[in-house]
């Protein structure tokens, strides 16, 4: 499933996206507290299906979103080194009331499982 799909408040992502995030993205953050919550930001270099004004034009102010999430119950985390994260495929799939999700490179990992996603905003940045 696309990782859109495990997102609440997707309804602007859809928009932007209505095929969902089908290019390689770069998991950039993950912040974690001890009450299970915590902060994810996805950059994706696909080009929006439609412009949004305010960010300007794709390929001469920006070429890159940046989503922003907030999640909640966040457990069996794996991460293997962080330092060689790349760009990659990013899989989610709904397990037993759960989500998870993953992004695997030649020589890298991240996995997790969550209870919620919660869309906060997107910025953009030319790279």
């Amino acid at each position: 499933m696309n990782f859109i799909d495990c997102v609440y408040n997707n309804t602007f992502l859809k928009t932007i996206f209505p095929k969902g995030v089908t290019d390689l993205v770069f998991m950039a953050h993950i912040g974690l507290n001890p009450e299970s919550e915590f902060s994810l930001n996805i950059h994706t270099k696909q080009k929006p299906s439609r412009e949004v004004p305010k960010w300007g034009v794709w390929g001469v102010n920006y070429d890159t979103v940046v989503i922003t999430m907030l999640g909640t119950g966040i457990d069996h985390i794996q991460i293997s080194d962080w330092n060689k994260i790349g760009y990659s495929i990013l899989r989610c799939e709904s397990l037993n009331g759960k989500f998870r999700l993953e992004t695997v490179g030649e020589d890298w990992a991240v996995a997790f499982t969550f209870k919620t996603l919660t869309f906060q905003q997107c910025r953009t940045y030319r790279s």
